[in-house]
């Protein structure tokens, strides 16, 4: 694949490579890095991909763990992790706390697995089929992860629900 049609795959799917990138990184600049550091190393390799359908296979690899370890590092610098819940108007005190309550869980208490498939699903809107095809899974298989993260969030939740 020669440069051209290299860049003008990655103006096709930027948006799709933005998506994913984002499931891991909150901020908007640690995305743009993240987006212009993977096309700077495959732009130089563009002429070894077959064709599109290598390349972006390439660059959805490259683009998902160049965004873990920007997360892996900015780990290490304390940063929060995204909300899996939507904003709740401030004059509603109770379910503020309830959905600080969720996400402590969620971050406490998931896999890290677990947690994007979550995230991809609940707060992202993904489709099965999709969510499979990024891990390298069968549907069946993220039901089961997405059965199970959901029930054992809604568990520790209405344990401690009780206990107060």
């Amino acid at each position: 694949m020669d440069k051209q049609n290299f860049t003008s795959l990655f103006l096709k799917i930027r948006d799709r490579l933005r998506d994913i990138s984002i499931r891991f990184l909150e901020d908007d600049d640690e995305v743009n890095d993240a987006l212009q550091d993977m096309f700077l190393k495959l732009w130089s390799r563009s002429d070894r991909f077959q064709d599109e359908k290598h390349a972006t296979g390439v660059m959805v690899t490259a683009i998902k763990n160049l965004s873990i370890d920007a997360l892996r590092h900015s780990a290490s610098h304390n940063t929060e992790h995204v909300d899996v819940l939507p904003d709740v108007p401030a004059d509603d005190i109770d379910s503020i706390s309830t959905i600080d309550d969720i996400n402590d869980i969620i971050r406490r208490e998931l896999s890290p697995q677990q947690q994007l498939i979550l995230y991809q699903r609940d707060r992202d809107g993904w489709e099965f089929d999709e969510i499979a095809a990024f891990h390298n899974l069968s549907e069946n298989n993220i039901r089961v992860i997405l059965s199970r993260a959901r029930k054992k969030v809604r568990e520790i939740y209405n344990k401690q629900l009780w206990d107060k």
